[in-house]
């Protein structure tokens, strides 16, 4: 077999050029990202996910796209949301109880759900009644995302780390349905973060006039 002609790929074909390269922050600044280290913060990395996952699921309701090929990186990025704004309630709800605790790198919806819940229900704990009523329809609908995908593994890759393929329990999945279940899911979550956010700040306003 002989060798394959590459010649003309630098001026017929958008391939790598001596000059390609993938980061800097020079450029057109209409696609110029502001991505300073406070966008370590988990609620921005959150946000960008569910948006990137929401315009895509525009673009499936708009007849543009692929459904077929656009649901495994679309249900990924909703997971990855869930998992963020998970991660967020822990640290400010820890933040806000003085509670001392590195937030653990796990990717299980199941144990963050539980350590979530956990001090939402120590933060909210004058209203239980109402709390747990809330909690509880949430609690279904991260349980049934965890019992899908368990450790973010599959709408990411074709198999498991044993080679087998996954098993979604069908060979259909409505994107319509989940949208409403996400979107009610995300609605929670915003709001759980937002009501800690109020807490925080209000709690770090009265420490800054009382230390002034």
């Amino acid at each position: 077999m002989s060798d394959l002609d590459l010649s003309f790929s630098a001026s017929d074909l958008p391939w790598p050029k001596p000059t390609s390269r993938l980061f800097g922050d020079d450029g057109d600044c209409e696609f110029i990202a502001w991505v300073p280290k406070s966008s370590k913060e988990w609620c921005i990395y959150a946000e960008g996910y569910r948006e990137a996952a929401d315009r895509l699921l525009e673009q499936i309701g708009n007849g543009v796209g692929t459904k077929d090929f656009l649901v495994y990186p679309i249900v990924f990025l909703y997971r990855h949301f869930v998992e963020l704004k998970l991660k967020e309630i822990i640290q400010d709800s820890r933040n806000l109880l003085d509670i001392e605790a590195s937030l653990a790198l796990e990717h299980r919806l199941d144990r963050l759900w539980k350590d979530a819940r956990a001090l939402l229900e120590e933060v909210e704990q004058h209203n239980p009644a109402a709390t747990n009523e809330v909690l509880d329809d949430a609690e279904r609908l991260i349980l049934e995302f965890h019992g899908i995908d368990a450790t973010s593994t599959v709408f990411r890759y074709p198999r498991d780390r044993d080679g087998k393929p996954h098993d979604l329990g069908s060979d259909y999945l409505s994107l319509d349905r989940f949208r409403e279940g996400i979107q009610d899911l995300a609605a929670f979550l915003d709001g759980a973060s937002m009501q800690v956010s109020v807490y925080l700040d209000w709690k770090r306003e009265q420490y800054s006039d009382y230390h002034g």
